[in-house]
This record gives C-alpha cells, structure tokens and sequence, in this order.
C-alpha cells in the first residue's frame, strides 16, 4: 500500500517511506487519528472518482 485515504476528507496522500505507521510525505495526516486512515493504494482510491489527490504529495492533485 503506497497511499492513505483521509476518510474523512476524501483527500488522497502518499504514504511516507520506510515506515510503518500511518504518515504522509506532506505532513498533513500527523494530527489525525489512525481510524480516519485507511491504507490503501493510488488506483484502488481514484476509481470512483470521489477522491482527490493531495497537491503536496502529488504532481496532479488539487488538494490540500
């Protein structure tokens, strides 16, 4: 799993390397409580089309 889901958001983050608890590359999930995280990966979260992509951790997102 290389992404996390703020679920709460809908917003999409990529996950930072080398670790295995639930941080973003950008920071902005380090505030949140694990149980509005899901791990998950880019294509599983961006198939329906209700999610966004964080603009830190991500070239094309919009977000954050």
């Amino acid at each position: 799993m290389n992404a996390l889901l703020n679920e709460s958001t809908r917003t999409l983050h990529r996950r930072e390397r080398d670790t295995a608890g639930l941080s973003a590359s950008c920071g902005a999930t380090t505030h949140l409580d694990a149980d509005q995280l899901r791990a998950t990966t880019v294509s599983e979260a961006t198939s329906d089309g209700s999610v966004a992509k964080c603009g830190r951790c991500f070239d094309d997102g919009g977000g954050y």
